[in-house]
């Protein structure tokens, strides 16, 4: 049965090295822009349900809260998918044909 699933994919953890600057880059700055863009959704969610409470309970003040709150939710995710958006057109301006910072994710 395991002769069908090729050797490499049940070998052990395998950890590629970095070798240059922009792969070092490019996985800081996917990283940064993945961790943006989930704490944006994550509070886009808290927001929508503090939103949602505070429009059932009545609550003049404790709605305006909170929809404060979703508005700010929404430019955060709004900012941090420009952001990832930037990187690429820049690098692709600049003639950055390779993934190395496009598509850098962490090998471990």
């Amino acid at each position: 049965m395991f002769d069908l699933v090729p050797k490499e994919t049940l070998s052990p953890l395998k950890i590629t090295p970095i070798t240059t600057i922009g792969g070092f880059l490019g996985i800081i700055l996917n990283i940064i822009g993945g961790v943006g863009i989930a704490a944006s959704v994550g509070s886009l969610l808290v927001a929508g349900i503090k939103y949602a409470g505070a429009t059932h309970s009545g609550n003049p003040k404790a709605k305006d809260i909170a929809k404060n709150a979703l508005t700010y939710a929404v430019v955060a995710l709004v900012l941090a998918l420009m952001a990832m958006t930037l990187k690429v057109i820049i690098l692709n301006t600049l003639g950055v044909d390779n993934a190395t910072l496009n598509n850098a994710t962490p090998d471990f």
